[in-house]
């Protein structure tokens, strides 16, 4: 349906030009003499604005004809072409199409057309430039748009995918320090138990050997509670065995499971001692190694030592200064920076802000890559807590970070949300291309069609209209001189270039003419010859042709006759 309203309106668009700004001498039909020829222009306009659908080439040659015989159908053309330029392939049949459209309208239009043909191929070669040129030109600039947007659009979704990459490796990264750090933490909960395992071993087989000195040489109840000691003794020993070799075999598989999470990396910062790690101590401990470099680091604490948190949380506080330090050091040198903790009833509020950047030569302070900040940002959100970082107004960046200090064993202390299991998703890609090449036809169509329906029916009424002044003697609308009469010119051709006979001047050369030649008749018209006189001119005919032309000057004043 809005195809076929399009080419409704491009008709009565195209009727209403003609009846407007168009010379009637350039068309073949008179939209005039009646209501049919109306119709039938209008109906051929809209088939073949519906046929350029299905079939676009043919739609180009059809519509130069009836450019040619109706030159106010230039939209038509134009948006026949538009659809030629952008459906026809391979490229040799569009040439071909394009060049047999051309050499149709010039001939339909060299024998309709009542102009001679020099008025018709000047004016109609320049209105298929317009009408034909025009859209090909505006399909090949969105040919390349389409091309250079398909091309940015895969560098952003290219970029987008190594964005998401890099921040789910900076995700996995930050889990693998997680790891790395309950690997440390249970393989020493788990040795101290392998050795009070090896210890209750080594009590329970001594205790087996003390018994038996003691009352193996004796006779009577010694011996009995020897006998039944020695009973219960193989028992405890094999729950002792059993602990320690459940142990051991618990430290193999964490080690083989999670040992190789370690870092590799020989710049990675050691780690505190866990009892240190996040306390008051460790954090001024790395503020004082920032102070040390050169660098003004201020390290304000509120509240109480985070010493009896939880040590998830306190290894977060500690991960999340070193990273804030380590960036400033790498983006913003020479500034002053600000470490805040706040201990709360129940969470801990950390924030870490720097200044612009004040050593000469240094770039302005920036975030970098960001992929540090985003470990960070996992391992708070893995512990339900809530992350926020940017840049300042000032020029400067902070960071802030509030922790729960519930043990995140407990329903309390868990995430609020499921850690999921890929990276976050991304803005959904654009359509396909096929869709998008739909969009760039429908923004194509418009603005050919605006132009069509306001610039392009214009400029061929003024290239037609006005193609009869750039050829030279070719106005139809200026008389043809009385020097160009001819003996032999039917009456008729005279006629119309001298005008009807004049009865006054037939009157008047009754006394100057000569006279009449025989079984003629003639017809008179007054002249002036370029000075103070007029001229009686006589063209005689005979049969239906001039056969004498004669000049009788007419006296003025005082002037004697010639």
């Amino acid at each position: 349906m809005r195809q076929l309203g399009l080419a409704v309106l491009v008709a009565v668009v195209s009727w209403g030009v003609d009846r407007l700004s168009f010379d009637p001498t350039w068309a073949y039909f008179d939209c005039e003499s009646g209501s049919t020829w109306v119709l039938a222009l209008i109906g051929g306009t809209v088939v073949l604005a519906l046929v350029r659908l299905r079939f676009p080439a043919t739609a180009l040659v059809g519509a130069a004809a009836f450019f040619a015989l109706w030159p106010a159908a230039g939209a038509l053309l134009a948006l026949t072409a538009f659809r030629a330029a952008g459906h026809v392939r391979p490229e040799r049949r569009l040439r071909i199409s394009v060049a047999l459209a051309v050499l149709v309208d010039l001939a339909v239009a060299v024998a309709c057309a009542q102009y001679g043909w020099t008025i018709v191929l000047a004016g109609h070669a320049v209105a298929l430039l317009i009408c034909v040129g025009l859209p090909f030109g505006v399909q090949v600039l969105l040919g390349k748009a389409d091309r250079l947007v398909a091309a940015l659009r895969e560098r952003a979704h290219y970029l987008e995918d190594n964005y998401r990459l890099a921040h789910s490796a900076a995700r996995l990264q930050e889990r693998s320090r997680i790891a790395q750090e309950m690997h440390d933490q249970l393989g020493h909960r788990l040795s101290l138990i392998s050795l009070y395992a090896g210890a209750l071993e080594l009590a329970t087989t001594g205790t087996e050997t003390a018994g038996s000195e003691t009352y193996g040489g004796h006779e009577g109840k010694p011996e009995k509670a020897g006998r039944e000691h020695t009973a219960r003794t193989p028992a405890g020993l094999d729950e002792a065995r059993l602990i320690r070799g459940t142990v051991h075999a618990a430290m193999q598989e964490l080690r083989s499971t999670l040992g190789m999470l370690r870092s590799a990396d020989p710049g990675e910062p050691l780690m505190q001692p866990l009892a240190q790690t996040g306390t008051k101590t460790d954090l001024a401990l790395l503020v004082a190694e920032s102070r040390s470099a050169g660098v003004p680091v201020a390290l304000a604490w509120h509240g109480d030592d985070l010493a009896d948190a939880p040590l998830p949380a306190r290894s977060a506080a500690h991960r999340l200064v070193r990273e804030c330090l380590t960036n400033m050091h790498r983006h913003a040198p020479g500034a002053e920076a600000a470490v805040v903790v706040e201990r709360r009833p129940g969470r801990v509020r950390i924030e870490v802000s720097s200044g612009p950047p004040v050593l000469r030569g240094t770039a302005p302070c920036s975030a970098g890559t960001g992929l540090g900040l985003v470990g960070v940002q996992e391992r708070v959100r893995l512990l339900g807590g809530v992350f926020s970082a940017g840049a300042t107004a000032g020029g400067g960046f902070r960071v802030s970070a509030e922790l729960p200090l519930a043990d995140p064993t407990t329903p309390e202390g868990l995430p609020e949300r499921p850690v999921a299991a890929g990276p976050t998703p991304v803005a959904t890609r654009r359509g396909s291309g096929a869709h998008r090449r739909g969009v760039d036809d429908r923004r194509g169509i418009a603005v050919v069609l605006t132009v069509s329906l306001v610039g392009i029916p214009a400029l061929v009424s003024a290239v037609l209209n006005g193609a009869s002044f750039i050829v030279p003697g070719t106005d139809p609308y200026e008389d043809p001189p009385a020097g160009s009469i001819r003996i032999g010119m039917t009456q008729a051709d005279v006629t119309t270039i001298v005008g009807e006979d004049d009865p006054l001047t037939r009157l008047a050369a009754k006394a100057v003419e000569t006279r009449l030649p025989a079984d003629s008749t003639c017809l008179y018209s007054l002249d002036w010859d370029g000075g103070e006189n007029e001229v009686i001119v006589r063209y005689c005919f005979r049969v239906d042709r001039l056969v004498a032309m004669d000049e009788f000057p007419v006296r003025t004043g005082n002037q004697e006759p010639k």
